[in-house]
């Protein structure tokens, strides 16, 4: 007589009724598109435990970590106040001699070990507080620059909903021109990666128009690598149009003296204006010369 073999996975329940749906789902979508695959069919719970797998682990090694401080934390409590009572092993058995109770002796050691335990709690505390504002701006730059992105859309530009709204009818993007959106907050790293986008561009453009509609806010590092990228600009022949830049935006660019230095006429408040600017200084006799 053979053991019974376990029922294997993919025999189980489950993975037949997968399965199943599976096959009709594919047959259903076949039906309508033919050419749309499909794969990787599972449990909805399936794909939320893989989603979430890295932050779990995070915190198990977290959680690891917390109990292995506090067992080194332990150990060393541990550690000063044996290294403190034998030192004073003397001079507790002429306090015992002379009279001094147990508790006496007790309450002596005991105030010690407060005293040096308060003390490290108020300099941890203060350690944390000042490293918690460290991280917090760590982790907020970390976060903007990851947010924020540069993209060059000049080829795509008039798929672009404000295009497809209006009439196009004598509008076109003039040769020479480059039009990058910047998307999330201008920070230094989103500027100083667009920065790197225009200099790897084969052509380089005569005007280049920056379309800030998504930046909502910019900082003071910000506005430094701009005035850079302008500094750059004039040094290299071309010429930087603004467009649609935001309220807030542009009140701190105004009041750090940045769009007076750049000229408010390379300000426009929307794509078509920043075309019309971008072909007015390509017919500009400085441009032809």
């Amino acid at each position: 007589m053979t053991a019974a073999t376990p029922p294997s996975p993919e025999r189980s329940p489950m993975a037949h009724t997968i399965v199943t749906i599976a096959g009709s789902l594919r047959k259903e979508v076949l039906a309508v598109d033919p050419e749309q695959p499909i794969a990787a069919v599972r449990p909805m719970m399936s794909w939320v435990e893989a989603s979430t797998s890295s932050q779990r682990y995070n915190t198990m090694l977290l959680g690891l970590f917390a109990v292995l401080a506090v067992v080194l934390a332990a150990t060393g409590i541990y550690g000063v106040m044996s290294y403190t009572v034998a030192q004073r092993t003397h001079e507790i058995g002429v306090r015992m001699a002379l009279g001094a109770r147990r508790f006496d002796v007790l309450k002596i050691v005991l105030r010690q070990g407060m005293l040096l335990a308060l003390g490290g709690v108020v300099l941890g505390l203060l350690g944390a507080y000042a490293l918690t504002r460290v991280m917090a701006a760590f982790l907020f730059l970390q976060k903007m620059s990851t947010e924020s992105h540069v993209a060059l859309i000049t080829e795509n530009l008039k798929d672009d909903e404000e295009f497809q709204a209006r009439d196009m009818t004598g509008i076109e993007i003039p040769k020479g021109v480059e039009v990058f959106e910047l998307y999330g907050s201008l920070f230094f790293g989103a500027v100083r990666q667009f920065k790197e986008s225009i200099r790897i561009v084969a052509a380089k453009p005569r005007v280049l128009i920056l379309r800030m509609r998504q930046v909502l806010s910019i900082d003071a590092s910000g506005i430094r690598v701009l005035e850079e990228l302008a500094e750059e600009a004039k040094a290299g022949g071309y010429v930087i149009v603004f467009s649609e830049v935001s309220r807030s935006v542009y009140r701190v660019m105004r009041q750090t003296g940045f769009v007076e230095k750049v000229g408010r006429k390379n300000f426009a408040g929307d794509i078509f204006t920043a075309l019309v600017i971008a072909k007015q200084h390509l017919d500009s006799p400085a441009a032809k010369q």
